[in-house]
């Protein structure tokens, strides 16, 4: 494993951000506010997703954007809130750069380290790293084989104690 270590007047973050080449790259996760949020449909993100939502004080979730560090660019953005020991993760979205579908993605592991900052909270809640989420139907094949994620009915789906921990273990440091 390579590491790109960034220099500047921020603590050095958690979080990190693997590319193509599996070059390593610090990663930040921070709040993600309304004017961010309203220009994610004007940089190609989901036309079908209103992020703003969630910027929202009247929203009981939290919306989070994931920032490489020294690069102003939204790579992924979650929005997640807490329940009784668990999360529940609201919305889910990768840069159009970082998209699984795309041969020649920027970053290979945009969900994976905002599924893990989710079940970072979980943690921090006494939840043990458990999150909840409602998958696209197309998308839970994915969410099964890259995270090991349980069908409970339907869409809803769980990512467990032990696929938090993998993540853990992969992306954080």
């Amino acid at each position: 494993m390579e590491f790109i270590s960034w220099e500047g007047d921020c603590i050095m973050p958690s979080w990190h951000l693997k590319n193509s080449n599996g070059i390593f790259y610090p990663a930040a996760i921070h709040s993600l506010s309304l004017p961010y949020a309203r220009s994610l449909k004007q940089m190609d993100w989901e036309q079908g997703f209103d992020w703003s939502i969630y910027t929202s004080s009247k929203s009981a979730s939290n919306p989070y954007k994931l920032l490489a560090v020294g690069n102003a660019y939204i790579q992924g953005a979650i929005a997640y809130r807490d329940a009784e020991y668990y999360v529940f993760v609201d919305l889910l979205e990768s840069a159009p750069a970082n998209r699984y579908t795309n041969r020649q993605r920027a970053y290979v592991n945009v969900v994976d380290v905002l599924l893990g900052a989710a079940c970072e909270r979980s943690r921090q809640i006494g939840g043990e790293g458990l999150i909840s989420f409602q998958a696209k139907t197309n998308l839970i094949p994915y969410y099964i084989e890259r995270f090991n994620a349980k069908v409970l009915g339907g869409n809803h789906m769980i990512i467990d104690e032990n696929g938090a921990d993998r993540l853990f273990k992969l992306y954080y440091h």
